[in-house]
């Protein structure tokens, strides 16, 4: 029995229903409190009961026995009626219901229901009722469903699309790592290395934006987009300008303890030109100082636009499951630095570490904007002024 609540009494359920036949149907059900998480209908079992949810809310959900995980189909709230559906197929129960909340039910059984039925045409209507709201919500899950099913279907095309667009990506990246190779090997000394290996480097970027443009996916997944350049670049600089300030830490803790520095000065501007080409004079070394520079403010854009545009934007996209930015930032820094294991170990480890807080930077924002600049300011300040080799 539940107290003759006037807005239960109102409801459009019972409209038809008169104060006696109202009475009869409260005579019949039960009022019973489920708290949240607490089930009430368990899926496979036989259905003898239907609900009418009097407060708070009830989930509907399916097991799924293959992945032993339980999908949440629905959610019903105050005058909603619940598992109404065996009364039309008289089957077992399709499905689960728990409390969401804490919840207050009228549980009516459909055999008393069926009797009163016979006793007063108005049960009858009732069950009309019933029967148009069970209608009505299959045609809202055939919507979703259709919905479900274009949505899975645009997934599908965009994953597909990605897929090639990766597999062209890791194509060009791995060319492009065998031609620097074969041209460093070729060319003796940085200085030459550079200049034939700029035109390449830019040849394969053109490559890159024509792979990126066939893909017809939104440039903003390649991070070519303004959105949150502001935040993105000042967050570049704050970031970088204090990783710069450990870099030089770090020199000075190895001209303490590692012979290699021992005796270095912190700032060496020049040393990896005179490494490279053996140059005396100063006035060649300040030109070809500059010219590193400007290398850098070419250079950077174009080896983010190819990892974090080509390979960590789209990764991001096309996994899936738990720490999917940082699976992205891995594998795309990985492959890169990997294609610098010509240039030494050492070198290729500090690609990766270097690619790593890069990636960092564009996961924040998805612009190419801010870690573009961080990309330079890092690579002068480490190997044109501090002078890491």
């Amino acid at each position: 029995m539940v107290d003759d609540d006037q807005a239960f009494r109102d409801h459009s359920l019972f409209q038809d229903l008169s104060d006696e036949d109202f009475k009869k149907l409260l005579d019949i059900s039960q009022k019973i409190i489920v708290e949240e998480g607490g089930y009430f209908i368990h899926e496979g079992e036989i259905a003898e009961n239907f609900y009418f949810i009097l407060s708070g809310t009830v989930a509907i959900t399916k097991s799924d026995a293959h992945h032993e995980h339980e999908h949440c189909i629905a959610y019903l709230s105050k005058g909603d009626t619940v598992g109404e559906m065996a009364l039309l197929d008289h089957q077992a129960r399709s499905a689960s219901a728990k409390g969401a909340t804490h919840a207050e039910l009228l549980r009516i059984p459909f055999q008393k229901l069926k009797e009163l039925a016979k006793t007063s045409p108005a049960f009858d209507k009732m069950l009309l009722h019933i029967t148009e709201s069970i209608s009505s919500r299959i045609r809202q899950t055939n919507t979703a469903v259709v919905e479900a099913l274009e949505k899975q279907l645009n997934e599908f095309k965009m994953r597909a699309g990605l897929g090639k667009l990766m597999i062209n990506m890791v194509v060009t990246l791995c060319l492009f790592s065998f031609f620097l190779s074969w041209i460093t090997n070729q060319e003796s000394g940085a200085v030459a290395s550079t200049v034939v290996s700029l035109p390449l480097t830019l040849g394969f970027v053109g490559l890159f934006f024509s792979i990126m443009k066939s893909s017809e996916l939104p440039l903003r997944t390649f991070g070519l987009t303004t959105q949150n350049w502001r935040k993105a670049v000042t967050e570049s600089i704050l970031f970088t300008a204090a990783l710069c300030i450990l870099i030089e830490l770090g020199k000075w803790i190895l001209t303490h303890t590692t012979q290699k520095y021992i005796g270095h000065p912190i700032f060496e501007p020049y040393i990896t030109i005179h490494l490279a080409q053996g140059m005396n004079a100063l006035t060649q070394k300040e030109w070809w100082w500059i010219i590193f520079v400007l290398y850098f403010f070419v250079i950077s854009p174009v080896q983010e636009l190819i990892v974090r545009g080509g390979l960590q934007g789209p990764l991001e996209v096309f996994l899936t499951g738990k720490y999917t930015p940082l699976k992205a930032i891995l594998v795309s820094n990985l492959m890169f630095s990997t294609g610098h294991l010509f240039l030494g170990i050492n070198v290729s480890l500090m690609v990766f570490l270097a690619g790593v807080y890069f990636g960092w930077l564009y996961s924040r924002h998805h612009t190419l904007i801010g870690v573009t600049i961080a990309h330079a300011m890092l690579g002068i300040w480490a190997t044109m002024i501090v002078g890491f080799y």
